[in-house]
């Protein structure tokens, strides 16, 4: 009985005691006049995975979302990645992690247009970059992830207390993800947007706890555990975010950042700042420092005005008093907001 390129593609799938073996079949279809390369790579991909080859599944993965456009081999991708999604420790989520930011980029839009303008697909695909980011890896998608989260918090009416599922991800995974990358490339309403949120859904947690837990396990278990943590430190995280927030984006920006229209980052300072007079700005901030107690008081009482013009109104004006009160002493001194409102 004759061989056929189908055939050794299946007995491919279906070794289980040797890899080359395996390996062989998927070679010898080429032979065949019932070749094809878009199910020949899919099988390639799927056996590397099934015998945990992470390298040759990235490699057959990048290829696959590149050239091809098949609506099976876009449901094979989606299908291990939402695995990867799900399982912690998989040769599915090696996969995804070792695939490069602009292949992930294809996987976006991938997944957006062969299976359809599916929201929760694309939110899933989000917050992995969110949840797995640092600053090699995912870098690049931070401000494309943020946009899409914060647009659709927008948007969402379905609402509890004001907070909609968008707002929980914007708190729970984004918030946290943002502490340990360089968000520059945010703007400063967003980013003050998103130290907002997280009071919010802090101030609200303990009453909607078990509700908002439902919502989150249907992504993934991994950011129900990153729910309990932020019940913890859900202020602390605001924060810690909000210090940050001022010293990367609204006053001490870098070097080779400039070019960015200060005018409208500081658009409540008389003064234009300019490069030139960047020294001036260290030399003040130096002067805030030593007089620690003085600026206590000041950033306490610049915090609450703030809170106050809010997109959330007074209704976080006690939770403003909070954030400030879960501050380490020795992080209040700066009092970015002598700056920012002088």
């Amino acid at each position: 009985m004759g061989f056929s390129a189908k055939e050794h593609l299946e007995r491919c799938l279906k070794e289980r005691k040797n890899y080359s073996v395996a390996k062989a079949h998927c070679r010898l279809s080429s032979l065949y006049a019932d070749f094809d390369p878009v199910l020949t790579d899919i099988t390639e991909l799927l056996f590397n995975v099934k015998w945990g080859r992470t390298a040759e599944a990235v490699t057959t993965l990048e290829r696959i979302v590149r050239t091809h456009s098949s609506a099976h081999s876009w449901t094979v991708v989606y299908e291990l990645f939402t695995k990867a999604c799900t399982v912690a420790t998989s040769t599915e989520r090696a996969l995804f992690m070792g695939i490069s930011d602009e292949s992930f980029e294809f996987v976006i839009s991938g997944v957006t247009k062969r299976l359809g303008n599916d929201e929760n697909s694309k939110t899933k695909l989000f917050l992995f970059c969110l949840h797995n980011a640092d600053e090699n890896k995912f870098a690049k998608l931070l401000s494309r992830a943020i946009t899409f989260l914060t647009e659709r918090a927008n948007n969402d009416k379905n609402q509890v207390d004001g907070i909609n599922k968008y707002h929980l991800y914007l708190a729970i995974v984004a918030a946290p993800a943002l502490l340990k990358l360089n968000f520059t490339s945010i703007t400063a309403t967003r980013a003050l947007g998103i130290v907002i949120t997280v009071l919010h859904v802090a101030v609200a947690w303990t009453e909607h706890h078990d509700y908002w837990i439902g919502i989150l396990s249907t992504f993934s278990r991994e950011y129900v555990a990153e729910a309990e943590l932020f019940l913890q430190n859900g202020f602390k995280i605001a924060a810690a975010l909000l210090d940050k927030c001022i010293d990367t984006v609204l006053a001490w920006i870098s070097e080779d950042n400039w070019a960015m229209d200060v005018d409208k980052l500081l658009s409540s300072s008389a003064d234009t700042v300019t490069p030139s007079k960047r020294p001036r700005l260290k030399e003040k901030k130096g002067q805030l420092t030593s007089s620690h107690t003085n600026a206590d008081e000041k950033y306490r009482n610049n915090l609450i005005a703030w809170m106050n013009r809010s997109v959330y109104g007074n209704g976080l004006l006690e939770s403003g008093v909070a954030l400030v009160e879960f501050r380490e002493p020795d992080t209040l001194a700066m009092s970015n907001f002598d700056i920012f409102y002088s």
